[in-house]
């Protein structure tokens, strides 16, 4: 059996650098302090924007 607790979050958009260029985000984290189980996401678009500029059709 699985038990769920409600959990107070905090969010907010970021701006994340890479280089020259800054990527926005979202960010949510608890708003307290403990242990939590954690996921990362990260979209890979760019590679497919620059294919798509490069593509002659």
């Amino acid at each position: 059996m699985v038990e769920t607790t409600n959990i107070e979050i905090n969010t907010c958009y970021v701006k994340v650098p890479n280089n020259d260029l800054e990527i926005d985000a979202y960010l949510a984290q608890p708003a307290h302090k403990a242990t939590f189980g954690a996921v990362k996401f990260f979209q890979k678009f760019l590679a497919s924007i620059a294919t798509l500029r490069i593509s002659p059709n």
